[in-house]
């Protein structure tokens, strides 16, 4: 069936109405001819609505003549319908194809440039000398050499190992592939040092010598590992018949008790920010660095909460960086509190191991905490957290050629 209706629709159907005494006689009638009708319905006893193709519709009037039947179309559906009406507004045919051409016209050309791959490049960049070589947003597409553009973003830009342009209808894709450098510093000879203050509670030495052992205090920056290569190693006479530093990338871990610590005032007479109730709502245009205010102004509020929501246009927010941004400003006003001094203390805890927490590395092991206070005051109280951990203090220290020179010359 939905291919017959596919059909139908092509070629062309009415809807019509048979109106007479006994219109299932005359449906039976022009059925025995081969006609086609279909989604018969009754309005009324004397009344049919029916669907049929235009070849069968004339060929059912001799049958309504003979049969005293009124037949009329109540409805013209079909591509040949509308091609008719079509054709009797010319102005509409003449903006289509004028709408289709500028369209194809518009297709010739270059609009969007993205760049994928950079990591560490500026896209900027990259765009800046694909301009100087010609390819710019508005450019024909029969003016670009993409092989060409691949040879100067290459020859420009010497961090890249590969560069692919290609054009996908007025979208020209660069695709950049940047070189890797290998870092020394995560792969050279140098020594274990303390990253800060602390106890040394275990030593774990997977390459190198260690200097210290557990119960010795360190300071920050303080050799804990060293690489350096004693004359006595099997390594040290080969080293240096090659001309390297007798040096070897120390590694291992040392756990040790560091003490954080974090004071904070909190004074008695406060001012909060509470809501009005009053907000205003407007909304703003991004384009790239340009922004156009609309739908109200901001209003002139003198404490107030902002809100945005940002949306994107889907599926070409890189290519087309248009954003609307709906801003919401929820008034406030200022109203003084006093804090008891149990909620001073409460508030000066909290905003101290807030402070810590920043500064404590995650994986680190707690040992113990402690509050104390201070000072007392009329005005505000002095809060003090102290807490102990357990963690890892090692850092890598590269060696500097000066360094290896004086490991030599020690040695000797």
């Amino acid at each position: 069936m939905p291919l017959m209706a596919m059909w139908f629709r092509f070629f062309g159907y009415v809807i019509i109405k048979i109106k007479g005494e006994s219109p299932e006689a005359f449906l039976n009638a022009i059925l025995s001819q081969g006609l086609h009708l279909w989604d018969v319905q009754r309005l009324r006893p004397d009344c049919l609505v029916a669907r049929t193709s235009i070849k069968d519709f004339r060929r059912m009037r001799p049958s309504c003549r003979q049969a005293k039947i009124q037949v009329s179309i109540l409805e013209r559906r079909g591509l040949p319908f509308f091609l008719a009406r079509l054709w009797r507004r010319p102005m509409l045919i003449g903006g289509g194809l004028a709408f289709l051409a500028v369209v194809c016209y518009l297709a010739t050309f270059v609009w969007f440039i993205q760049v994928e791959g950079n990591q560490t490049l500026d896209a900027e960049d990259v765009l800046a000398i694909l301009a100087e070589q010609g390819l710019r947003p508005g450019v024909p597409k029969k003016e670009l050499e993409p092989k060409q553009l691949e040879r100067a973003l290459l020859l420009h830009l010497p961090r890249l190992a590969w560069a692919g342009v290609e054009i996908q209808g007025t979208l020209a894709k660069v695709v950049l592939v940047e070189k890797t450098f290998t870092d020394e510093s995560q792969t050279g000879p140098g020594d274990i040092i303390a990253a800060k203050d602390g106890v040394v509670v275990n030593v774990i030495a997977f390459n190198g010598t260690p200097l210290v052992r557990q119960g010795d205090t360190v300071r920050r920056g303080q050799k804990l590992i060293s690489g350096e290569l004693g004359r006595w190693h099997r390594d040290y006479a080969r080293l240096i018949a090659r001309g390297q530093l007798p040096y070897l990338r120390a590694s291992g871990i040392v756990e040790a008790r560091v003490w954080y610590e974090e004071e904070v005032y909190v004074p008695l007479q406060q001012t909060v920010l509470r809501e009005t109730g009053r907000c205003a709502v407007f909304r703003e245009l991004h384009w790239k660095e340009r922004v156009w205010a609309f739908g109200g102004l901001a209003p002139e509020f003198s404490y107030f909460k902002e809100t945005r929501e940002i949306r994107r246009l889907p599926g070409v927010a890189r290519m087309l960086p248009l954003e609307l941004h709906t801003v919401t400003h929820q008034e406030q006003t200022s109203i003084a509190k006093e804090l008891s001094p149990e909620e001073a203390v409460g508030q000066g805890e909290g905003l101290a191991r807030l402070a810590l927490q920043a500064r404590i590395p995650r994986e680190a092991m707690i040992l113990a905490e402690q509050l104390q206070i201070t000072s007392k005051e009329p005005w505000g109280v002095w809060i003090r957290v102290v807490v102990e951990t357990r963690e890892n203090i090692r850092e890598f220290r590269p060696v500097s050629q000066l360094e290896g020179k004086v490991a030599v010359t020690h040695n000797l």
